[in-house]
């Protein structure tokens, strides 16, 4: 209705892939771009010239999948989590998340509620903060005020260590084995509510990082080892953009390093 009220239809190309985003022969005096297309439906391609383009497609759209030893020979299932969908499939089997950014915490509290046992992985732990906050209200309505954004850049330091007592004070993350080598302001947390309450109840249990997969299981760089049904790679994104030059693309990454 939007799109109608405003006729943007018309501007609209449905069933159509860009195939390339290029400078023209001019571009160091128009800035303008050379875009080829192809038609889904018929492979027919064409170019149009614009002044300017805006590559939307996501920069975390590409599933990272990491070269882990033995991985390749392992029998069981293995999949990102940018392919879960729901728990369904993974009723009482032995299943590993690796990788404790925020999906692999969304994952592993989903799964372990019909595995037989979750194991989340972690090279180093991580900071795990709650989105319900004292009083009840959200953590960021709490925290991410212009007061308390002010101390923070005041006194970094010990604003940092009050908020980790905070945080410590609910979940310690020492005990449960999850504490990063890093402050809590250096690092990207977790937001989960869920996670300390199935890791209490021992339905998910945290286990060091990698050291290398067999044909039925895992073993660990503390030398414990465990048997598997199932592998969720929680390993991140890779920032691509397949229809840029690779002059353009390294502008990109450079820019998304920063962010």
């Amino acid at each position: 209705m939007y799109a109608d009220h405003f006729g943007l239809r018309q501007h609209i190309r449905h069933h159509t892939d860009v195939i390339s985003v290029t400078k023209t022969d001019d571009h160091a005096t128009t800035g303008r771009w050379n875009v080829r297309c192809r038609d889904v439906s018929t492979g027919e391609e064409s170019s149009e010239v614009f002044g300017a383009v805006m590559a939307c497609n996501g920069y975390q759209s590409y599933p990272n999948i990491p070269k882990m030893e033995g991985l390749a020979d392992f029998r069981g299932q293995v999949l990102h989590t940018h392919d879960y969908r729901t728990a369904a499939g993974f009723e009482n089997k032995r299943v590993l998340v690796v990788g404790v950014g925020n999906s692999g915490g969304d994952c592993a509290v989903d799964v372990c509620r019909v595995t037989k046992q979750l194991f989340l992985s972690t090279r180093q732990g991580t900071w795990v903060v709650g989105r319900l906050d004292q009083d009840g209200y959200p953590w960021d309505f709490n925290h991410l005020t212009r007061f308390r954004l002010f101390l923070q850049s005041k006194f970094t330091r010990p604003w940092e260590k009050y908020i980790e007592w905070k945080v410590n004070s609910k979940f310690n993350h020492a005990n449960f084995r999850l504490k990063p080598p890093f402050g809590l302001f250096y690092g990207q947390p977790m937001i989960n509510d869920d996670l300390p309450a199935r890791m209490l109840t021992g339905a998910i249990k945290i286990k060091t990082d990698v050291k290398r997969f067999t044909e039925t299981g895992v073993e660990f760089v503390d030398g414990t080892t465990e048997e598997l049904d199932a592998v969720i790679l929680a390993t991140g994104y890779k920032s691509e953009f397949p229809f840029l030059s690779q002059d353009v693309r390294v502008g990109l990454t450079n820019f998304f390093c920063h962010l």
